[in-house]
């Protein structure tokens, strides 16, 4: 999967406290959640683990949590039973436009032309 190539795998993150902001995107990709919710867990400055997460996965915070949310749209999409409107609530975008801004970003095409073509 395209998307999957730049997920940070485990095995290369030595830093707890990364492993503990992908466990954390991980178990809250759905909700809405920020570097405060990290800062807060973490007890450290934001400007520390942005800077550590780039560090360990080669991605800002941001990017991250958003390719996360993209792939987990697409498995969603892939089950295919549910609206797009609903998949882009339930992987933590609130914002429709931005969700779909997203994906065209990471996968090139809309969520509706992409279900077209896994459709086919």
């Amino acid at each position: 999967e395209l998307i999957n190539k730049n997920l940070a795998n485990m095995e290369n993150i030595h830093s707890r406290r990364v492993r503990k902001m992908l466990a954390f995107v991980e178990e809250n990709y759905n909700k809405k959640i920020g570097m405060s919710d990290l800062v807060e867990l973490l007890d450290t400055s934001g400007t520390y683990l942005n800077q550590k997460f780039k560090e360990e996965t080669g991605l800002t915070f941001n990017d991250y949590l958003n390719r996360y949310r993209i792939q987990k749209s697409i498995q969603m999409m892939k089950d295919g039973n549910k609206k797009i409107t609903c998949i882009a609530v339930d992987v933590g975008f609130r914002d429709y436009k931005y969700f779909i801004d997203v994906f065209k970003k990471y996968i090139g095409m809309s969520p509706g032309k992409f279900m077209e073509y896994i459709g086919d």
